[in-house]
């Protein structure tokens, strides 16, 4: 007969217990980024677009060997009901013998990949000495992206605006927990304006958009655009003297995921680990980044959490 195989189950409890760094996470992403390049990994994207939209999200690597299928359904009234929007699954198996290893609930991975990608790119999009950041929208990736870009910067003075001012104010509370100077502005132009970073993560749909402009940003700034560019006026786009994407294979001619930004895009961030493309020609260019979400980053950080659990001996390992 057969081996007894168990699948390790890690709550989103286990993930945080497994105590990874900002730090660890982004390395990780950037690795992931550099095998890329060398043409051990592939990413695919599915979506539904129905009343409630169905995503699934693959990657395969070779270093380390894993493939990662994440799943999720997205319901933006769900919040009416006291319910998330959405609740990730990661299924990680081993790329070398094909067999299911753990099933990851996804939310602060998700959240943590997102902001690492961000950070990735904007170790070689912005100035290396930014120490102020804006952020349009203070939900999960404003605080996600605030902890990554406080471990890899020298960020003193956070600016931000939000839809509601009780979901800014949290924010800027937060902020101000972590020893930053920290300002909610009355507009989204004053968040995005005098700052070395700005982070756009308005919900893609939302009724409340706010069409930002890429001319009110001072030169020099780098921008991430979480929100696929939802938030920025299409006419405002040219701007931007560079703009990079997470993977060109997803949102570059034929690409399955459409963003608002289109293009051109000077290369996607394994062009800029690898040096295939600069990430700013000068101190003055406004550089950005429109994201679309490779699952590559979700392999990567899933990598990650699973050899730390099994490690540190978290998780229930459920019979298969």
């Amino acid at each position: 007969m057969g081996c007894d195989l168990q699948l390790l189950f890690l709550s989103e409890d286990n993930v945080l217990s497994c105590g990874i760094s900002s730090r660890e996470i982004v390395e990780a992403v950037e690795t992931g980024f550099r095998t890329k390049r060398n043409g051990l990994t592939k990413t695919a994207t599915v979506t539904a677009p129905e009343n409630v939209r169905f995503t699934a999200k693959i990657a395969v690597q070779s270093a380390p060997a894993y493939a990662v299928a994440k799943w999720f359904g997205f319901n933006r009234s769900n919040g009416s009901a006291g319910l998330p929007d959405y609740v990730p699954l990661v299924l990680l198996n081993s790329a070398e013998t094909g067999l299911p290893l753990s099933l990851i609930a996804g939310r602060w991975l998700t959240e943590m990949r997102t902001a690492a990608i961000s950070v990735v790119a904007a170790k070689r999009m912005a100035r290396p000495q930014a120490s102020s950041i804006g952020f349009i929208a203070c939900g999960a990736q404003a605080r996600s992206h605030l902890d990554v870009f406080r471990a890899m910067f020298p960020i003193e003075h956070i600016k931000a605006f939000s839809r509601t001012t009780e979901s800014a104010d949290m924010f800027c509370e937060r902020a101000r927990r972590m020893g930053l100077r920290a300002e909610r502005t009355a507009d989204a132009r004053s968040a995005i304006t005098d700052v070395d970073l700005v982070v756009t993560s308005v919900p893609l749909g939302s009724r409340a958009a706010t069409l930002l402009r890429g001319e009110w940003i001072r030169c020099g700034t780098f921008v991430a655009m979480v929100d696929r560019g939802w938030s920025w006026a299409p006419d405002s786009i040219p701007a931007f003297d560079r703009i990079v994407t997470d993977d060109l294979e997803l949102s570059g001619p034929g690409g399955s995921e459409r963003l608002v930004v289109p293009g051109p895009f000077a290369g996607d961030v394994a062009d800029l680990v690898t040096g295939a493309v600069s990430g700013r020609n000068d101190a003055s260019e406004r550089t950005a980044l429109a994201f679309a979400g490779t699952a590559l980053a979700d392999a990567a950080v899933a990598a990650l959490i699973y050899e730390r659990a099994m490690a540190c001996g978290i998780g229930t390992g459920l019979p298969l």
